[in-house]
């Protein structure tokens, strides 16, 4: 019972979130590029799920972004970006690059306005991009399904996974100072996905089943190394999308990558709870 009080009165007398930043891709873009759902996508509704409102938000265009005002949303997040610096808009001002990177960097523009403030906390997810252009692209996979030899597989399965955790680590890094909290997403869950599963379609059984494997080989590799890394830092917190995934009551997408709105908001339901358990001030507070 003790132990219960004292942790309500720390939680409660710990500045609660002032603004949140959202960064990452499609999963996370409440416009900059375009909405990919029927309606609020997973950023916005985890902002709902830890008291914010989706409407009170400043968007961020890498093309041009703004200088931040008051709203308690700021949102980086470019659909279609990747965890490093690409891939590129084609703009007036010629090529503009979106991803995960240039976002930080976006971010990092503004560091003495974010440093004035009382309790930022910023949301990360990037990842997933990186696979599914690479499946697009088809080489890759190809060249590594094309031959017997499992050695291949782990060997895309580390160099994916390394690239994009060592990415997701630089960004929280590059964030340290700026921000008093982070969650930073672990693997979209890209195996479950109707572009992936249409490739059953294409492919014969067994090379379909290592493609699966390869694939959440990678996810799997992402989340344990991100988990390692921060394992020691009460500040960050992974979350397990994958797990978390695996728990919504039947899964939606509205296109071959993108879950429904609805899909979204349970997945945020699952995750939060969690989430505010463990992270002493995060969460906007009532009123």
């Amino acid at each position: 019972g003790s132990v219960v009080v004292s942790d309500w009165i720390c939680k409660t007398s710990s500045p609660m979130t002032s603004t949140f930043l959202i960064l990452g891709a499609s999963l996370m873009d409440a416009g900059n590029v375009s909405r990919a759902s029927d309606d609020l996508v997973l950023g916005e509704q985890i902002a709902i799920a830890i008291g914010g409102d989706p409407k009170d938000v400043q968007l961020f265009p890498l093309p041009d972004p703004p200088r931040p005002q008051s709203a308690r949303l700021h949102n980086y997040a470019h659909g279609g970006a990747q965890s490093g610096s690409g891939p590129s808009l084609e703009e007036e001002a010629g090529n503009v690059r979106i991803g995960f990177k240039r976002q930080v960097r976006a971010v990092r523009r503004h560091a003495e306005f974010y440093q004035s403030l009382s309790d930022v906390d910023v949301l990360i997810s990037a990842g997933a991009n990186d696979l599914l252009d690479q499946l697009e692209d088809g080489s890759a996979f190809a060249a590594v399904l094309n031959t017997e030899d499992r050695s291949d597989d782990r060997q895309l399965i580390r160099s994916n996974a390394t690239e994009v955790a060592r990415n997701l680590r630089r960004g929280v890094d590059r964030l340290t100072g700026l921000v008093d909290e982070v969650v930073v997403a672990g693997a979209f869950p890209v195996s479950a996905t109707p572009e992936v599963q249409a490739m059953a379609e294409e492919l014969d059984s067994a090379t379909f089943d290592r493609l699966i494997e390869i694939l959440d080989g990678i996810g799997a590799k992402v989340q344990r190394k991100l988990e390692r890394r921060f394992a020691a830092d009460e500040s960050v917190v992974v979350l397990n999308l994958k797990a978390a995934w695996d728990r919504v009551d039947d899964p939606l997408f509205i296109d071959a990558v993108h879950p429904s709105s609805d899909t979204s908001r349970q997945w945020a339901e699952l995750m939060v709870p969690d989430l505010m358990q463990q992270l002493n001030s995060f969460g906007f507070s009532e009123g």
